[in-house]
């Protein structure tokens, strides 16, 4: 059985008083909503806590200390969990992750401040990354705790995260669960009283996943990622933005041609999926989703966002009373959307990349295929038109001799059907699902017909997909 996940941001690190939960009308004692869904639901879970790094202030005593565990976050997380560990929140083992802080903060009882140069998107982003490192995994987010700031940058992170794995999943119909889970109103230490009993609320979180390019084109061209320097935020000082823009053209330009390839690749696929045009997917010259890997370019990608992280600067200031924490900022438009292009590739690759082994398919294997794959895709639609096209071929071709391959446009004028020249071969081929008279080749096969393009035509009709409006 697969490990899932409880989350929970914390506030604090110790502080929490106990509390009678009920979950599934059974009463457990806990300080945590976490422990207390634990102990009740069965499945393996693993309890994550995510704890700003802003609460270095509760375990540094100086500002070099707090320094220090900000520029080394893996001693930060240790820190803090033997810190959850003697306070003696929870019973069982957890886990402990870093979420990066935005904002001016004061210790109790520390004669220092420290400061984030930070925004959200960028902490939005980075939490995102972090949970997909945890797999594909069910998720119950408790927010019964933790600063509101991060709580919602929580959220946020996970609707990324189940929209990537929708759309890893968009053909074939596999779901997880996202769940958030709370207790209302949410007590703290300062409580008085007996803890009453309180139950746990469980809501599912759910996005709805559209069919969609992530990256939807403009009228000026815009919506795709065309250079690196797309993934840092635009919201920086000129001179440190060209600064880390030039660093990663140094250190990545090569593998960003591929993983440029990939999106490219990817949304032509898609456009031949959402204009219906499938026999492109049988021609590799046209459509080649085998030579790129979806591994590459997520490790790539992370690797572009682990360099401009190491680009943080932690400097003490104001004679020595300000540890301030300075971030190169990213685009968390253009990092999601390229993280969601690559779910998006990855499923297609897997469920149409075999089809180019085929080139030359019979019409009931291209009706058969993508019927099932525009069901899934809700663009039923698509089907009818599809149908249509390929009846008025299959009609076409019973005069054709067993063996004989023509193209589709003398097929019609042996039938004394000659076709004219459409005055927009781009809307036309889209029109007829790309069964086109001009430049499909159509042959008999043992009673079967068989179609596949005109090589010279494999270039015009990639064209054709790269702009399809």
């Amino acid at each position: 059985m697969p490990k899932n996940y409880i989350i929970q941001v914390l506030g604090r690190l110790s502080g929490y008083r106990d509390l009678n939960i009920i979950i599934s009308n059974r009463m457990v004692r806990a300080r945590l909503v976490s422990e207390a869904i634990r102990r009740s639901i069965e499945g393996d879970w693993e309890i994550l806590f995510y704890i700003p790094e802003s609460l270095v202030t509760y375990v540094a005593n100086d500002p070099h200390e707090a320094a220090s565990y900000i520029e080394n976050p893996r001693s930060l997380e240790e820190v803090f969990r033997e810190k959850i560990r003697e306070s003696g929140l929870l019973e069982g083992d957890f886990s402990v992750k870093i979420v990066r802080s935005a904002g001016l903060y004061v210790g109790e009882g520390r004669d220092y401040r420290i400061q984030f140069v930070n925004d959200l998107d960028s902490i939005i982003t980075y939490l995102f990354l972090d949970l997909l490192e945890l797999g594909e995994a069910d998720i119950i987010a408790d927010i019964s705790t933790g600063q509101n700031f991060y709580v919602v940058a929580l959220l946020e992170a996970l609707r990324h995260l189940l929209v990537y794995r929708k759309l890893e999943h968009i053909l074939d119909g596999h779901r997880l669960s996202f769940k958030i889970s709370t207790i209302t109103p949410p007590a703290t230490a300062r409580d008085e009283g007996p803890p009453e009993p309180q139950p746990v609320d469980f809501s599912e979180i759910d996005v709805k996943v559209f069919f969609e390019y992530p990256f939807r084109s403009t009228p000026r061209g815009a919506g795709k990622i065309v250079s690196l320097g797309d993934y840092v935020s635009k919201n920086l000082n000129e001179d440190i933005r060209n600064g880390i823009i030039r660093e990663l053209v140094e250190r990545f330009s090569e593998p960003f041609e591929k993983l440029k390839d990939l999106l490219n690749t990817c949304r032509i696929a898609f456009n031949a999926l959402k204009h219906n045009a499938p026999l492109c997917f049988y021609h590799r010259e046209i459509i080649n989703l085998n030579d790129l890997s979806v591994d590459e370019a997520l490790n790539l990608l992370k690797s572009i966002l682990n360099h401009i992280e190491s680009r943080k600067r932690v400097s003490i200031e104001k004679d020595e009373r300000l540890v301030k924490v300075e971030r190169i900022m990213v685009s968390r438009f253009n990092v999601v959307n390229t993280f969601l292009a690559i779910a998006l590739f990855k499923s297609l690759q897997e469920k149409l990349g075999g089809l180019s082994a085929i080139r030359s398919p019979t019409l009931s294997e291209i009706e058969e295929s993508f019927e099932r794959i525009y069901n899934a895709l809700g663009l039923q639609l698509n089907t009818v038109f599809l149908s249509k096209e390929i009846s008025d071929l299959r009609r076409a071709a019973e005069y054709l001799c067993d063996g004989e391959e023509l193209l589709y446009a003398e097929v019609l004028s042996r039938l004394g059907n000659k076709p004219g020249r459409p005055q927009d071969p781009k809307r036309n081929f889209f029109a007829h699902a790309g069964l086109t008279y001009d430049e499909t080749l159509v042959r008999r096969d043992d009673g079967e017909v068989r179609v596949r393009y005109q090589e010279d035509c494999y270039g015009k009709i990639k064209g054709y997909l790269e702009a399809p409006l």
